[in-house]
């Protein structure tokens, strides 16, 4: 039997040997190669860790049952014939049992992939992204009623924004309007229509939007809860040819109206507001769209 010290030279020879062996293979190679390079290494890094696979953008509709709908965090629903994507609030969206191509979380990353936003039903407006639908017939009615029992003169809206489907359409007898039956309240015009159909991520339709007329020699009390003890931000603007205001509505006799965007006009010895539940600048336009567009009704 070989001892332990014998074994170790033997395999330091054998190893000397092979080393010897694989040293003259290289240079073989060596000699073989053009101007004497070595054959590339081989890269390890390849081949010892996954590649990474290019992610597809936006998400996969969500199935439910045959009935497809886009996740909340990615709602806009985009379709390949016509290449085209509809925001969530869109008034005339197509069947949910057609499937989506493709959901996106922002115009902006559904624009970069080809799809175009699809425009407004005709007579439809976009506006602050709402959007504004014809009023219901039945409202001027309303609206004359009020301005003949009032006294005054009335801004009736012809359009306003969409209205969730199976929800009553917007009127003087129905939703916030309960607060001001027949649009009475008090001594002044008061419209409200709540639930409507609001950008994705945003809450303004859990708040109504409001137009508001009364004479400016007589607002509405503070206890109604329509009042404005305080304003902000305070931006000159105009509706028609009538100098206007925008400012945001703070106090604690503005129960209805405490962190509105309200845009206020006067015309003879009326005073007119129309209000959305929301600080932010953004909905300027929307106010001044539905502003430009009242009726109005004298009575």
């Amino acid at each position: 039997m070989r001892g332990f010290g014998e074994l170790i030279n033997t395999r330091a020879g054998r190893a000397g040997a092979t080393a010897l062996a694989v040293a003259a293979g290289w240079g073989a190679l060596r000699l073989a190669s053009p101007r004497g390079a070595l054959p590339p290494e081989p890269n390890l890094s390849a081949t010892s860790s996954p590649q990474a696979v290019p992610t597809r953008p936006g998400q996969t509709p969500i199935d439910n049952g045959g009935h497809y709908l886009c996740p909340p965090v990615a709602p806009l629903a985009a379709y390949v014939t016509p290449r085209r994507y509809y925001p969530p609030n869109h008034p005339a969206p197509p069947p949910d049992t057609i499937r989506p191509a493709r959901c996106f979380a922002t115009n902006v990353e559904a624009d970069v992939q080809g799809y175009a936003q699809v425009p407004p039903p005709a007579g439809d407006l976009y506006v602050g992204g709402i959007y504004l639908v014809p009023a219901p017939p039945a409202l001027a009615g309303s609206c004359d009623a009020a301005a003949h029992d009032l006294r005054l003169t009335v801004p009736c809206p012809t359009v306003l924004p969409e209205p969730f489907s199976g929800d009553p359409l917007p009127s003087c007898g129905n939703g916030i309007n309960t607060i001001a039956l027949g649009c009475l309240a008090d001594h002044a015009f008061v419209f409200g229509e709540a639930n409507f159909k609001a950008p994705a991520g945003s809450s303004i339709s859990s708040d109504p939007l409001f137009v508001i007329a009364f004479r400016t020699s007589r607002p509405p009390p503070l206890e109604a809860g329509l009042g404005c003890p305080a304003r902000e931000t305070i931006v000159p603007d105009s509706v028609g040819s009538s100098p206007a205001l925008f400012f945001i509505c703070r106090g604690r006799g503005a129960f209805y109206l405490d962190g509105d965007t309200v845009l206020a006009w006067t015309q003879g010895a009326f005073t007119f507001e129309v209000a959305i539940h929301s600080d932010s600048p953004l909905y300027q336009p929307l106010l001044l769209e539905i502003a430009n567009d009242v009726r109005y009704l004298t009575g």
